[in-house]
């Protein structure tokens, strides 16, 4: 590949970038599966006629396995592997698993099934919110869209509605497109109008027909369980400051105070 790139086909490509990757000391494997292209000039075609094609991918602490295509890289002048989602690469074959027993070209096998795709549109909603939260004090609170179907979740809105706790900006947000199985989390902020308030509410979160609801408690903060602790905490902390200062001033009189001699 490298004395004489323009007869090199995927595998030597492949071949290349895993022997420099792992000469740097990051790990690399070669995959081979079926790769999609409407460029016929890039099309890889095996010797048997079959739509074969190689490609690697290499190890990222912070993100995993990542693929990439030296091949197509280099006959399309440049194609963004790290940023994007690939969805033209299908893997067959996973080599690397082990270092002694590489897998064979026999021990893999394609099927394919014979019903028909019939897209279908599934959501899901869930919520992380506390379950109660100080009066007058804001809360954070995430409703995370799941796209369960099979094809794109198209931006729509979604709504977060409540009996009397309010939502600090728009209650009413704007999603952005999710690819199928993917997610997207979106932040709200509440918070309730009085410091002494008590009560009972319920969050209810809307998208389209689907609709999500969780109980929320809303106590002032002298109510909770920790707040006499704290009360407690606070007067030994003041009590020990002024026995602590009045020691000091007993122990260390001063010298040319009133009602003290003169040294």
């Amino acid at each position: 590949a490298l004395n004489n790139p323009d007869n090199a086909l995927c595998v030597e490509f492949t071949d290349l970038f895993i022997a420099l990757a792992r000469a740097d000391g990051i790990p690399a494997r070669e995959l081979d599966g079926y790769a999609y292209t409407s460029n016929t000039d890039i099309r890889p075609l095996s010797f048997d006629g079959t739509i074969l094609h190689a490609w690697p991918e290499y190890y990222d602490p912070m993100v995993g396995w990542v693929m990439i295509d030296p091949t197509w890289q280099n006959t399309t002048g440049g194609v963004d592997y790290f940023s994007k989602l690939d969805l033209n690469h299908f893997v067959f074959v996973t080599k690397g698993y082990s270092s002694t027993r590489p897998n064979t070209a026999s021990q893999a096998t394609v099927a394919f099934s014979t019903a028909n795709f019939e897209p279908h549109s599934e959501v899901s909603l869930q919520v992380n919110a506390p379950n109660q939260v100080f009066a007058g004090f804001p809360a954070d609170y995430t409703a995370t869209l799941v796209n369960k179907g099979s094809t794109d979740l198209l931006p729509s809105t979604m709504t977060l509605n409540s009996g009397q706790v309010q939502v600090v900006g728009n209650p009413t947000l704007i999603t952005t497109e999710i690819p199928p199985f993917g997610h997207q989390v979106y932040s709200y902020k509440l918070r309730t109008r009085n410091f002494w308030e008590s009560y009972n509410d319920n969050l209810i979160l809307t998208f389209g027909q689907k609709q999500v609801s969780q109980p929320l408690l809303v106590r002032p903060f002298f109510a909770f369980r920790f707040f006499p602790l704290l009360i407690i905490a606070v007067i030994l902390i003041m009590l020990g400051s002024y026995i602590f200062i009045l020691k000091r001033h007993i122990s260390n009189p001063p010298v040319n105070g009133p009602g003290y001699p003169v040294k």
